[in-house]
Formats: C-alpha cells, structure tokens, sequence
C-alpha cells in the first residue's frame, strides 16, 4: 500500500521539478515522501497541519492531497479486481 503512495508522491514531485526547473529532491526530500508514504494525511488541511512538509514544500500540500487521492483510487481498483 506504501508503496502505491509513493508511487504517486515521486511522480507529482517529479512534475513539479520539472515545471519549476529544479531538481526532485530540492522540491521535496526523498525521506520527507517516504514517512508520510506509510500514513498519507488527508485533504490538503492536513497536509498543513504540523510539521509534516517545510514551510517551502507545504506550498504543495494541494498537489500532494491529489496525489494521495489518486493513489486511494489505484488501491481500490486493486482491491475490487482481487475480489473478483
């Protein structure tokens, strides 16, 4: 499951590299997406909430909360095809 939301944190982090021309883990450190990968916060207000991300990287807390909510998507289309 972890692994689903890193998938999608790495690849939005990615995005927004590129858009601003720096590099990945300049955006967001590689340690920072894999402690909230095991537990992603919920809605964008959560990803504010305490010392989650920096102060410069909680100006993508609205991208990240996408992100989880593609990753929540992913993981229950796997669990409806696995019941089938």
């Amino acid at each position: 499951k972890a692994r689903v939301y890193l998938a999608h944190f790495f690849t939005i982090r990615e995005r927004i590299a590129r858009e601003l021309d720096m590099s990945p883990h300049s955006v967001i450190p590689n340690d920072v997406l894999i402690r909230i990968s095991g537990n992603p916060p919920r809605g964008e207000e959560q990803w504010l909430r305490g010392a989650i991300l920096s102060k410069r990287a909680s100006r993508y807390a609205g991208r990240l909360s996408e992100a989880a909510a593609e990753a929540d998507r992913e993981l229950e289309r796997i669990d409806t095809s696995n019941r089938r």
